[in-house]
């Protein structure tokens, strides 16, 4: 499973053309009748204290979904299976960005059900709103004027 899984991101971040205004990717999970299914979307928006954002879909990968079935994976209880998919995205989130440029650099990333809490596996760098943006975007400046002012060199 875990080289199907890989294989499956490999194929979304090899094909994909991502809007740089994306800045979280979720790895969402639904049951069905042979096992669980994953998904993969991308947001504009990212909030670390309201897992809603997730539902903001910005991007969809044309091979959004990977079912995962069988006897073994059906049994499985969903803590179970939603660790397992945490662990398996973090082993190929450790191999792909110690690589270079990749499509998850700078991206949060989350696994969860759709119904509970999502589990974020890379910070990124994430943006929360337009309002946090222009506070960062204020405290950098700040951090600027603050060296100019001081007369160290840049």
């Amino acid at each position: 499973m875990k080289q199907k899984i890989f294989n499956w991101l490999n194929g979304i971040a090899r094909n994909e053309n991502v809007p740089l205004s994306v800045t979280a990717f979720n790895i969402g999970i639904f049951e069905q009748d042979e096992g669980y299914c994953i998904y993969f979307t991308g947001s504009d928006v990212y909030d670390v204290d309201n897992d809603d954002w997730a539902c903001d879909v910005d991007f969809e990968p044309s091979d959004k979904y990977q079912p995962l079935a069988g006897p073994d994976i059906k049994s499985m209880e969903w803590e179970e299976f939603q660790n397992m998919i945490v662990e398996i995205v973090s082993d190929y989130l450790d191999t792909v960005v110690k690589k270079g440029a990749s499509i998850f650099a700078d991206r949060v990333v989350t696994v969860g059900f759709d119904d509970g809490e999502l589990v974020r596996i890379k910070p990124g760098v994430g943006r929360t709103d337009e309002k946090s943006r222009k506070t960062s975007f204020g405290s950098l400046f700040s951090k600027i004027k603050g060296l100019i002012g001081s007369g160290r060199k840049l």
